[in-house]
């Protein structure tokens, strides 16, 4: 059996999760699925994934973490890469389009 949505990285299984994984494992679970719902859970899920077999992260932001998160970033380079002869161009120019700037318009960003 294969869980693929269980939040051992909660604070509420703080000091538990090696005892809940040992009785899933018990009880058929075979595999299982922590899934990240902003920066702290999804390092936690990663953590738990590297100390248990058969435990994989799912690292992410939950839709009503974004704004709290965004809050607290600001973007860092933005640019078109200039110091590299094998630069691809093209490429360069097309990543700088699809940059956060235009997937989160009120995020501050300085461009070069």
């Amino acid at each position: 059996m294969f869980d693929t949505h269980c939040h051992l990285n909660f604070k509420s299984f703080n000091g538990q999760v090696d005892e809940v994984i040992r009785r899933a494992y018990d009880a058929g679970v075979g595999h299982i699925v922590v899934p990240g719902t902003d920066v702290e859970t999804s390092i936690k899920a990663i953590e738990i994934a590297e100390k248990h077999d058969n435990i994989y992260a799912a690292v992410g932001i939950h839709p009503h973490h974004v704004f709290e998160i965004f809050k607290k970033i600001r973007s860092g380079k933005l640019g078109i890469e200039t110091g590299y002869e094998d630069r691809n161009r093209k490429l360069d120019k097309s990543n700088f389009n699809f940059q956060p700037p235009n997937l989160l318009p009120n995020l501050p960003s300085k461009s070069y």
